[in-house]
């Protein structure tokens, strides 16, 4: 009997013990996540110089002008260009000062959007000894610029110039009066620029007056010329040499033979530049 008792007691209580055995058994602790550290991103390389941007653009043969405070200053004709307002630069030739050519030139950018670019330019020179020669010497160009970005690393410029020039002696008076094109395609690299422009005078008209020769009356007379046979396409290279100066020369062809230095060397076009921006 007793052993029955006993048999019975295990058998009840077996069960309960065992759950709760399991309740107060601490709850194994779940495996952690392996947490991978993030690569870490490889050092990029020094990005190179953007075309067409500050350091290697072309104010002078775009429609781009010289930022507030910045000067540039070209060698060959001794030319030095400052940017003074906001859009504005002047510029003046002071080898044009040693033949007492008082000269100064004034660019205005109207437009200055990524998709188009304008300024006007105006220019005046004046030969400073007429009231003692008795030689009156005047010049004055207009030019309007359009740069045209064409995607990529090219450019597209137009400027089309309109010149006046007034020759005066005694007895005798030449007025002049020509309209130019011309139109560059740029392609800009880290190292500078390539530039293939076409030049193109179209008109020329010729105003002559001579007083009283030999007792005869005065004559005057006045010629129309279409001078656009005298076409020439010249190729530039500007090279950046350190951080401030431009090494730019040029090959090219002229249709009629023009002034040397001015326009050509007989057919041939030849021009070299040193400049610092």
């Amino acid at each position: 009997m007793r052993t029955l008792l006993l048999t019975l007691a295990l058998v009840l209580c077996g069960p309960a013990a065992a759950q709760s055995g399991e309740l107060l058994s601490p709850p194994l602790p779940e495996p952690e996540a392996s947490e991978e550290q993030p690569a870490l991103p490889e050092e990029l390389p020094a990005p190179s110089l953007p075309p067409g941007t500050a350091r290697n653009r072309l104010p002078d043969q775009t429609a781009e002008v010289l930022q507030p405070g910045e000067g540039q200053f070209n060698l060959f004709y001794l030319q030095y260009s400052r940017g003074l307002l906001p859009g504005l630069q002047l510029s003046a030739q002071l080898g044009a000062y040693l033949l007492t050519l008082v000269n100064l030139t004034a660019e205005y950018q109207i437009v200055d959007r990524d998709e188009l670019r304008a300024s006007v330019e105006l220019g005046a020179y004046w030969f400073a000894l007429s009231p003692v020669l008795a030689i009156n010497a005047l010049q004055v160009h207009l030019t309007p610029r359009v740069t045209v970005p064409l995607g990529g690393d090219f450019e597209l410029n137009l400027a089309p110039t309109l010149r006046a020039q007034v020759l005066a002696l005694p007895g005798l008076s030449q007025n002049v009066r020509d309209l130019r094109g011309e139109v560059s395609l740029i392609r800009y690299d880290p190292f500078g620029a390539w530039m293939l422009q076409g030049r193109f005078p179209l008109l020329t008209q010729q105003t002559l007056h001579v007083d009283e020769l030999l007792g005869q009356a005065n004559v005057t007379g006045s010629l129309l010329l279409d001078d656009l046979d005298s076409w020439g396409v010249v190729l530039f290279r500007d090279q950046l040499i350190g951080d401030t100066a431009h090494l730019r020369f040029g090959l090219g062809y002229r249709r009629r033979p023009g002034l040397l230095l001015a326009d050509s060397l007989g057919n041939l076009i030849l021009q070299f530049d040193l400049y610092w921006r």
